[in-house]
């Protein structure tokens, strides 16, 4: 019995513990469930005031009631002035430009999503029918969910007139450049001398002329012609400047060009043409030797002389002297006197007269018959020369491919003189030479 009794203790003891431990578990579950509680309590507490926030922001910006809002500076366009003008030749004088404010009402959302250029304000002149002033009213159309509360105003005046046309004068105004004592400035020029403006009668009357004005100004010196391309504005009787946009001009821009001079000495030249003559066997003095140009310093830069005569070398049978006038060119004009005096004398040289028997004939598809037995040609070249030449070394070329093919009959044809060999100084032939030929 002992033995019993000493064992039944120990088991009361496990029951015990046992029974401490679930009541703990049990607490620790209450506890934590307590906890979760409270979490979902703040996080329900946080969407709530969420969704009230974001069901206020819809019923302020969505579902709100009407909300006021003025627009101002709204462009008053006028409708109807290209039928005024084409059908009953009026122009508009005045109504341009103008503006107005326009006050709406409707649901802030709506309002917010709108701007000025939304909203249409137009006058409609296409029931005027002859010149005058008149009181237009102003057709106000607004977006779909916006109401009128209040326009600025609701009429404006407008004015018509006939159409008229005139050609003006356009003038020039150049400002700003600097000028030196170096060069000469000449009167500005533009590219047109006269616009066409049309547009409103009485407008139209008031204008004196076009004017394009120029500033030069951060240009420093010009010193040489400058153009620029500018706006072309009018100018009234009274001076002041036209702006009416209703008013045309034929051109919106026009070239300026501010001349710019110098003067400058260059030297006076004759060419010849063949090259035939040279300091070896030509004497030359041109009197004056140079002459005084004026121009554009850029043109004149690089100027140096004139050439004032070419000269054929194979026309010249002796010494001559001979007058010439120096003309202008397209970028000079002469200052002073332009007439110069050209002597050449011949140095060196002789002439000898040859006869020639031996034609070269280029006859093409025709026949060609040479109808002279000779010609006799001279030329010209240094003694020497002219001793080594012989008749035999000088040819007559000619070309008689260009008649037609049907043509029929005696013609005289220019030949080329050709003095064949290879001689130390030049030996050409004065004048010009023909032969008569027959053409079959």
């Amino acid at each position: 019995m002992r033995e019993n009794d000493g064992e039944n203790p120990e088991v009361g003891t496990e029951s015990i513990s046992s029974d401490s431990e679930i009541k703990a578990e049990i607490k620790a579950e209450d506890k934590k469930e307590k906890q979760k509680n409270k979490r979902m309590d703040f996080i329900s507490k946080i969407i709530c005031v969420v969704l009230a926030t974001v069901i206020w922001f819809y019923v302020m910006q969505v579902d709100s009631p009407q909300y006021e809002h003025t627009f101002e500076d709204v462009e008053i366009k006028l409708s109807g002035s290209e039928t005024l003008e084409k059908e009953r030749g009026l122009s508009v004088y005045s109504g341009y430009g103008r503006t107005v404010d326009i006050t709406v009402s409707g649901k802030k959302s709506v309002v917010g999503r709108q701007t000025s250029d939304d909203i249409r304000v137009t006058a409609e002149l296409s029931e005027i029918n002859t010149a005058g002033n008149y009181e237009i009213a102003l057709n106000i159309s607004l977006p779909d969910g916006l109401e009128l509360v209040e326009a600025e105003y609701d009429k404006i005046d407008v004015y018509v007139d006939e159409r008229a046309s005139a050609t003006v004068l356009l003038r020039s105004r150049l400002t700003g450049f600097t000028q030196s004592s170096e060069f000469e400035y000449g009167e500005p020029t533009t590219d047109v001398d006269s616009i066409v403006v049309t547009g409103p009668k009485s407008e139209i009357e008031n204008v004196d002329y076009a004017l394009v004005s120029v500033d030069f100004s951060g240009m420093g010196i010009i010193d040489r012609t400058t153009s620029a391309t500018r706006s072309v504005s009018l100018v009234g009787k009274d001076g002041s400047t036209v702006d009416n946009p209703y008013i045309r001009l034929s051109r919106s821009e026009a070239l300026v060009t501010l001349p710019v001079y110098t003067e400058k000495l260059v030297e006076l030249r004759v060419n010849w043409y063949n090259g035939f003559f040279n300091e070896t066997n030509t004497n030359v003095d041109i009197s004056p030797s140079e002459i005084k140009v004026k121009g554009d310093p850029a043109s004149l830069e690089n100027m140096d002389y004139i050439t004032f005569a070419t000269i054929d070398e194979k026309t010249v049978d002796g010494s001559f002297i001979k007058s010439y006038t120096v003309e202008s060119g397209n970028d000079y004009t002469i200052v002073g006197t332009n007439e110069v005096r050209l002597s050449v004398t011949l140095v060196g040289t002789a002439t000898k007269t040859f006869r020639v028997t031996d034609f070269e004939v280029e006859a093409g598809k025709n026949k060609v018959r040479v109808l002279d037995e000779f010609i006799e040609v001279t030329l010209r070249g240094t003694p020497a020369v002219l001793d080594s030449v012989e008749d035999g070394d000088i040819t007559a070329k000619l070309d008689a491919s260009k008649f037609d093919s049907d043509y029929s009959g005696n013609v005289q044809s220019e030949v080329e003189i050709v003095v064949n060999g290879v001689h130390d100084s030049p030996v050409y032939e004065i004048g010009q030479y023909t032969v008569n030929i027959r053409v079959n």
